[in-house]
C-alpha cells in the first residue's frame, strides 16, 4: 500500500522533510506540501563571503531602489530564490 505524506511549512524543517522524502524515492504525487506564506530564501552556495562581495559589492544596500526591486535583482543574480516564480513572497527566510 502506498503511503501519502503531508508536510506543513516551508521553513528549514519543512524543506528538509520534502528533500528527505524525494531523495528516498517517494513520488512527488504522494506528497502534499502546505505553505502558508511564500518566502524569499538565500542561496547559501552563492552567499559565501568571498563570492558575495565579488559578485555584488553593494548587495547589502539598496539606496536607489525599492526593497522588492532589490529582491528581484538579487534573484536574477542567483543570490535569492523563491519556491514559486509566479508568487511574490511576503517574507524573508534565511
Amino acid at each position: 500500500k502506498r503511503q501519502k505524506y503531508v508536510i506543513v511549512g516551508a521553513g528549514r524543517t519543512g524543506i528538509d522533510a520534502i528533500l528527505y522524502l524525494l531523495n528516498g524515492g517517494v513520488p512527488q504525487s504522494d506528497i502534499t506540501w502546505i505553505v502558508s506564506r511564500d518566502a524569499w530564501m538565500m542561496n547559501r552556495d552563492w552567499m559565501s563571503p568571498q563570492k558575495a562581495a565579488y559578485r555584488a559589492p553593494d548587495m547589502f544596500t539598496c539606496p536607489t531602489r525599492s526593497y522588492q526591486d532589490y529582491l528581484l535583482e538579487m534573484e536574477g543574480m542567483g543570490a535569492f530564490f523563491r519556491l514559486d516564480g509566479e508568487v511574490t513572497p511576503t517574507k524573508f527566510s534565511c
